[in-house]
């Protein structure tokens, strides 16, 4: 669990004070493990300042949050939070967390946050079935969608063109020609 700075530290701050919370970690131990985790920008950006590293552990998290944390204003999250949908090359899971992350920086009920995260899975008749369940819980729809796959786009397409073009040369192969008219003698 290293920092890297290029993306926002506010994650990356909870959960290094949770982890010291978890392990009951004096303040010479949290210094030590975050100096540590600092990396490439981040640990660029710790000894620009040749002080810096003397300061609390606090100190330096709060210092961390203003130089690379990004604000966004509620209405910027609730936009990103809305757009964000689950896409073919990553598991349910993956698509989940990112959702629950953007849903922290907002104000959501639980019925909101459910419709959401139903509403971000592109394939209709998914997002009918989890509809049909009737979650109370985002876990719920978690362990219901952990082991589904999305099919790529462009295989769907390369499917759709398929069959297709098996219609169309049925078609062809169906569809009588002039000369195989009926010339049978038809009875009056």
């Amino acid at each position: 669990m290293e920092y890297d700075g290029s993306v926002c530290v506010h994650n990356w701050v909870t959960q290094f004070q949770n982890i010291g919370k978890i392990y009951n970690l004096d303040d010479g131990c949290l210094h030590m493990l975050l100096i540590a985790k600092l990396k490439e920008s981040a640990q660029r950006w710790l000894h620009a300042n040749t002080t810096r590293i003397l300061e609390s552990t606090d100190q330096l998290c709060k210092q961390l949050i203003m130089s690379f944390g990004v604000k966004m204003s509620k209405g910027e999250l609730r936009s990103a939070f809305q757009k964000r949908e689950w896409r073919s090359e990553e598991k349910f899971a993956a698509y989940f967390e990112d959702k629950m992350m953007l849903a922290n920086g907002i104000n959501i009920d639980l019925e909101e946050l459910l419709e959401n995260i139903i509403e971000g899975i592109p394939v209709p008749a998914l997002r009918n079935q989890a509809r049909i369940q009737c979650f109370s819980e985002p876990m719920q729809v978690l362990r219901a969608f952990s082991e589904v796959r999305l099919q790529s786009t462009s295989l769907i397409i390369a499917r759709q063109n398929a069959s297709l073009k098996e219609v169309q040369l049925r078609r062809i192969c169906v569809a009588p020609t002039a000369t195989q008219k009926d010339t049978s003698p038809r009875s009056a």
